[in-house]
């Protein structure tokens, strides 16, 4: 209490009981996606950019709101090289976090490099089920594992036709449909 006494009288502009706003600066968001005349990349964009609207709308977060950064990789956004290319550019533009490719090989390496230079990853495509393996405390994956899927089809299966039903299973021989298949 006595050394509050030796500290010179504050004056704020606003009375002490008001409230002011707070502003801040717009959260840059990077998104890692495939070229513009790729339809699936431009369904993609569209569902970011409702998102970031509505989320702006609602308030941002914490009172900030965010803007999203797109970095086209080359075709489809499934080549691991120019993915990598992409983030690294995300990297140094200062965004805060990326929103990650669309096939597992790709995003594979994007993890890698979100842990080397610790910056969050959000990884929105459905990818296969080892990208989580490593535990990264960078990556963060919104969909279900690949073996999810799988495992409900087989219970919706086995509970409407019974456990003596025969299935065929047709799946990609890629990183992904792997893992959805075991």
């Amino acid at each position: 209490m006595s050394l509050t006494a030796c500290v010179p009288a504050i004056h704020l502009p606003i009375p002490f009981s008001a409230v002011q706003k707070v502003t801040c600066k717009d959260i840059p968001i990077g998104v890692v996606i495939g070229a513009e005349d790729i339809a699936a990349a431009q369904d993609q964009q569209e569902g970011y950019d409702l998102a970031a609207g509505q989320i702006n709308q609602a308030g941002g977060i914490q009172g900030c709101p965010i803007r999203l950064v797109y970095n086209r990789s080359e075709g489809d956004g499934t080549n691991p090289d120019a993915v990598q290319a992409a983030m690294l550019e995300l990297a140094d533009g200062g965004q805060v976090a990326v929103l990650g490719a669309t096939s597992s090989a790709a995003t594979k390496r994007i993890a890698a490099i979100s842990q080397y230079i610790k910056m969050p990853v959000v990884i929105t495509p459905d990818t296969s089920d080892d990208l989580m393996a490593n535990d990264s405390a960078w990556i963060f994956r919104i969909n279900p594992a690949n073996s999810a899927y799988a495992s409900a089809a087989f219970d919706l299966v086995k509970d409407n036709l019974g456990s003596a039903a025969r299935v065929a299973i047709l799946y990609d021989q890629s990183e992904y449909g792997t893992s959805a298949s075991s």
